[in-house]
């Protein structure tokens, strides 16, 4: 024998403890019941939810046409909260009878932190999370797009790689929190002296590289070498000055390479002809 007042007690708890929104609708899709959880997404209270059409939280144009079916319905779509904030929800609907009347249960999932967390992901697969540049591997995609382009056009490009002068002493000296610093403010630096049409990725460490598409002629990567060692001002750092000083070598397409690795490797051996010449300067030789 079953203890209905029990048993009512527990699918109550169930109800309540969930952690998914429940609603649950008459016939003609007026809320008449919603537990903590779906009052914790909406941001409304169950008094306020009560009566009132299901659609004041699920914009589903459709939902009408659907709830027809009396199978499972699966979908996904933009809820609004109290406040006419959307988010992103999966829901399901069921349909059931109480005396002879058609109810639905809503089982409605929020996963706008899930998408949220996706898009971190994705960011943080393509952009270095210290200074926000693309990384590696996204400046090999616009490599490979700008190769591809140059290919069809017969345009040239150039591919800078710069390395800062006495970063490891910077470190050593002042601590990694300082040269954290130091990496974002040479990223600004750069960003602020490259073109709009530029690509500055961070590579690694205190490894930069710049990604000139559709140059008119070598002297374009050479003006924008004088401007990023021009742009090396002192700075101020948390009360100690810093002389922000690189080295830079440049490749260009296709004389110096007809892949993004030929270009790198060039560009990197004449970064170094520049570093061995001094400090603060910029190679297009690589020896």
């Amino acid at each position: 024998m079953i203890d209905n007042k029990l048993n009512n007690n527990y699918f109550k708890k169930i109800f309540n403890t969930a952690k998914i929104g429940i609603i649950i609708t008459d016939d003609k899709l007026k809320i008449i019941n919603s537990n903590n959880e779906a009052i914790n997404i909406f941001q409304y209270t169950s008094e306020e939810l009560y009566g009132k059409d299901i659609q004041i939280i699920l914009t589903d144009e459709n939902l009408s046409d659907i709830i027809c079916s009396d199978n499972v319905i699966y979908r996904e779509a933009i809820a609004l909260k109290k406040n006419y904030i959307k988010i992103p929800v999966q829901y399901s609907i069921s349909k059931f009878k109480i005396s002879n009347k058609n109810q639905y249960t809503f089982i409605i999932n929020d996963y706008s932190t899930i998408k949220d967390r996706e898009k971190e992901l994705k960011y943080y697969a393509y952009y270095d999370h210290l200074t926000n540049l693309p990384n590696r591997t996204l400046f090999y995609d616009r490599g490979e797009i700008a190769l591809n382009q140059a290919k069809r056009s017969n345009d040239l490009f150039s591919l800078l790689f710069i390395d800062l002068d006495a970063f490891k002493e910077i470190n050593d000296k002042h601590g990694h929190e300082m040269g954290d610093h130091v990496l974002q403010l040479f990223s600004k630096n750069l960003i602020n002296s490259a073109r709009d049409s530029d690509t500055v990725a961070r590579l690694g460490g205190d490894e930069f590289t710049i990604l000139m598409p559709r140059i008119n002629s070598e002297i374009d990567p050479i003006e924008l070498s004088k401007r990023i060692l021009k742009n090396n001002i002192q700075n101020s750092i948390k009360g100690i000055d810093i002389n922000l000083k690189c080295s830079i070598g440049i490749a260009i397409y296709p004389h110096n390479g007809k892949t993004i690795k030929e270009l790198l490797n060039y560009s990197d051996k004449a970064m170094y002809v520049a570093k061995k010449e001094g400090t603060n300067l910029y190679s297009t030789i690589d020896k």
